[in-house]
């Protein structure tokens, strides 16, 4: 019965560490390698912060994909391009500035809704 007791990022790295040092075994062709796959204190704090960075990461993008096309498209014009309510409106095909940033809106609180579920 496998209990998992430590952080999954530390699992997967000892996984690989083993799985890695199999490999140069059978390149080498011999029975004992000498070397060192530690992480120091600091490098596995980094490495368990971009772990965690990916999940969260995985999780916008799940979130993002489930309130819409249309939404993800008015989101992405207005915090990644940078480009004002005037012209996105016109690009979606609302009839105003004020509908656009309407739809803004309930898009941003559709995405709230979907994290607080989580």
């Amino acid at each position: 019965d496998f209990k998992l007791t430590s952080a999954i990022g530390t699992y997967l790295y000892s996984v690989c560490r083993f799985l890695w040092k199999d490999e140069l075994l059978k390149r080498k062709g011999k029975n004992t390698i000498e070397a060192s796959f530690e992480f120091t204190s600091d490098e596995e704090n980094e490495f368990q912060l971009v772990l965690e960075q990916e999940a969260k990461f995985n999780q916008i993008e799940s979130i993002l994909n489930q309130i819409g096309e249309k939404c993800l498209q008015i989101l992405k014009m207005f915090y990644y391009d940078g480009l004002k309510m005037q012209v996105i409106a016109s690009k979606v095909g609302l009839k105003s500035e004020k509908i656009a940033k309407n739809q803004k809106y309930k898009c941003l609180e559709r995405a709230k809704l979907q994290v607080k579920s989580l």
